[in-house]
C-alpha cells in the first residue's frame, strides 16, 4: 500500500547517509529500477536538498 503525501516515514538519517554514501561509490549495485536503495527512494527531498546543496537538519548531527 502506497503512503500519503503527508504521511513519510521518519528519516533514519543514518541509514539514509550510509545509502547515499554506497550508492555514491557503487551506483551499479543498486537495482535503482526497484527504487534501491530503499532509503534514497523513501526520502526524496533531504535528498534532492543535498544535492542541491542545502543543509538537512536530521542529517547535521551526523556530520
Amino acid at each position: 500500500m502506497a503512503r500519503a503525501a503527508g504521511s513519510a516515514a521518519p528519516i533514519d538519517a543514518q541509514g539514509l547517509r550510509k545509502a547515499l554514501l554506497d550508492f555514491e561509490r557503487t551506483p551499479g549495485r543498486f537495482a535503482v529500477v526497484m527504487r534501491e536503495p530503499r532509503v534514497v527512494f523513501e526520502h526524496p527531498l533531504p535528498v534532492l536538498q543535498l544535492a542541491a546543496g542545502r543543509s538537512v537538519p536530521a542529517l547535521q548531527s551526523l556530520g
